[in-house]
């Protein structure tokens, strides 16, 4: 399988995005698998005019996550405001209650260390 290079317009993006949040409950389904939801996303996006496959949409949405999670770590750890990145909103509504995006509680982590070493 070929990685599928192809530029994501910033509409395409918003609309995988969205189709996400719309299929949360598949994607959190044990009796679907992942790879499924993926196809049914794709499906959607070609019927909106957007020709990106299953394994394409997983990996932009993976690279948005990512994105999202650097950015909401960055901002924990220095205190910084609010993101201009384009797409924080929209990712924010969607993932701001995943505890897999939860940044790193930097004084827990330091109390814990801190105790275990005393």
């Amino acid at each position: 399988m070929h990685k599928d290079t192809k530029p994501w317009k910033h509409e395409a993006a918003l609309l995988l995005i969205c189709l996400t949040k719309q299929m949360a409950e598949d994607f959190q389904s044990p009796v679907l698998k992942k790879v499924e939801v993926w196809k049914k996303v794709a499906a959607e996006m070609l019927a909106k005019g957007y020709d990106f496959g299953a394994e394409a949409c997983d990996n932009k949405f993976r690279q948005l996550k990512h994105r999202y999670k650097t950015i909401v770590d960055n901002k924990k750890k220095t205190g910084r405001g609010a993101s201009s990145w384009v797409f924080f909103s929209s990712m924010e509504d969607l993932l701001a209650d995943d505890p897999n995006v939860e940044p790193l509680d930097l004084n827990c982590a330091f109390l814990f260390n801190h105790s275990v070493m005393s």
